[in-house]
């Protein structure tokens, strides 16, 4: 069907997207029409990934990798057929008030996470996940090969659990959103160093600081945001630089250990950024 110049596919995912992305006052009218005519619609429901790409493009005017991603995840979502079969079509604001919350299975994949979810405050123990990679972060038994007050990091490529794989995250006062991240085994503190270290024009390199001082610093800290509505991934801003901590697709130091670093060019964005808060 075709709404003010957008083709709509006829499934919940669908919604999601628009909600997720557009502004709800302006978006409510669009809903409303949609949902009526889905409810009567009988056509087949399309399979085209690309479609449900090139149409929330059209809707959002954010094509970037985190839009593909939560795209892909919300392929999962119930069909809005299953949906419209218990609530009347009459009810137009109880249909957009159930498109706007979550249906069964992302409360499913959500309840492990739903402390973090329903609270400003993350501090605690966590290990931390790559989404892309399914790796630990962890902080290796080896320092820097060329400065003894650093520690390497990188994710353990077995996806198995290392050692020293637990991180304590502890609130910047008064920032609600910003954390020291410090390793649990270590007792050192995550940060992003300095051009001088940087690996190349794109990657920065990133490290535990050894002797456990001065980690008040500003390059210390992290934004840590809640970044994925239909998954349980979270986003990791260093406050200093502006930049996400990633994990590398390039090579590794060996087959073990990849590479972390942050991305320094701001005008990108992948799902190689996105983390797993799981408590440890």
């Amino acid at each position: 069907m075709n709404i003010n110049g957008i083709i709509y596919d006829e499934n919940l995912q669908y919604f999601n997207m628009i909600n997720q992305f557009a502004n709800l006052s302006s978006t409510k009218p669009k809903l409303t029409i949609l949902i009526n005519d889905l409810i009567n619609n009988d056509n087949e429901f399309p399979s085209s990934h690309e479609r449900y790409l090139e149409d929330v493009f059209k809707i959002t005017e954010n094509q970037n990798e985190e839009l593909k991603l939560l795209i892909k995840d919300a392929f999962e979502v119930t069909n809005i057929r299953r949906l419209s079969n218990t609530i009347s079509a009459n009810e137009e604001e109880k249909l957009i008030e159930n498109l706007l919350s979550p249906n069964e299975l992302v409360r499913k994949q959500q309840k492990s996470s739903s402390r973090m979810l329903n609270s400003a405050n993350f501090e605690g123990t966590y290990c931390l996940i790559n989404r892309f990679f399914d790796e630990y972060l962890y902080a290796d038994a080896n320092p820097y090969n060329y400065d003894d007050k650093i520690r390497n990091i990188f994710t353990f490529k077995t996806h198995s659990r290392p050692h020293s794989e637990i991180w304590e995250l502890i609130q910047v006062e008064p920032y609600e959103r910003f954390y020291y991240i410090k390793n649990k085994e270590r007792g050192e503190f995550l940060y992003a160093e300095s051009e001088d270290y940087a690996f190349d024009n794109d990657r920065r390199r990133v490290f535990t600081w050894i002797p456990k001082d001065d980690h008040n610093k500003v390059k210390f800290q992290w934004k840590v945001d809640f970044n994925a509505p239909l998954g349980e991934f979270f986003t990791i801003l260093n406050r200093e630089y502006q930049e996400y901590l990633y994990a590398f697709n390039g090579s590794g130091l060996n087959e073990y250990k990849r590479r972390i670093f942050t991305w320094r060019r701001k005008n990108k964005f992948d799902i190689q950024m996105l983390w797993k808060l799981v408590p440890c």
